[in-house]
């Protein structure tokens, strides 16, 4: 019973901390943008005075990033929870099987089997552990491969090429032009 427990633990959990921890880099992929972002234009943000508006959108990233890291947290917490009760378990019915096979086994192996119950809670326990990181990384590589994939590459001009003359009076004359970064922003 309890090595059935252990492998629905098993699965519940990988399927758990894989999806938490992909909500996870999600979130954490606008921090990291952002802040590049900001490094590269940050004579701009100082120069039309968006510190605090940057500051207030980074805030908001991280309290965002905050919230799925806690969540991959909980669920490891809780599977290390499960895992260590059905090791307890494990050794409470070694104990109570040496209590009970008092006199007819040797004391030796009984304590053996209650030393082994021990040892093998804390190995399901690692191995839980890796299965539960590998999966983890291997969430980190589906990323990557989204991203070479499905990212949006920028549209191609096919305009023709500006005469080597242009521009012949030295000026450039600009009208009603206006520009955004991003829709958001003024």
């Amino acid at each position: 019973v309890i090595s059935v427990l252990y492998l629905y633990y098993i699965n519940f959990s990988i399927q758990a901390s894989r999806d938490s921890r992909r909500l996870d880099s999600t979130a954490k992929s606008p921090i990291y943008s952002s802040f590049t972002e900001v490094l590269d234009g940050l004579s701009c943000v100082r120069g039309f005075c968006y510190q605090k508006m940057m500051r207030a959108t980074m805030i908001n990233y991280i309290r965002e990033s905050n919230k799925t890291y806690y969540l991959n947290m909980l669920c490891m917490r809780w599977m290390e929870m499960r895992v260590e009760i059905l090791g307890n378990l494990s050794v409470a019915g070694a104990a109570v099987f040496a209590v009970m096979a008092k006199g007819s086994i040797d004391p030796a192996l009984l304590s053996l089997s209650i030393t082994q119950s021990m040892d093998v809670g804390i190995a399901i326990g690692f191995m839980l552990m890796m299965m539960s990181r590998t999966e983890v990384l291997m969430a980190a590589m589906e990323r990557i491969v989204e991203y070479i994939e499905d990212s949006p590459s920028e549209k191609s001009f096919d305009k023709e090429e500006a005469p080597t003359s242009w521009p012949s009076q030295g000026a450039i004359d600009i009208r009603e032009l206006s520009v955004k970064y991003r829709e958001e922003l003024p």
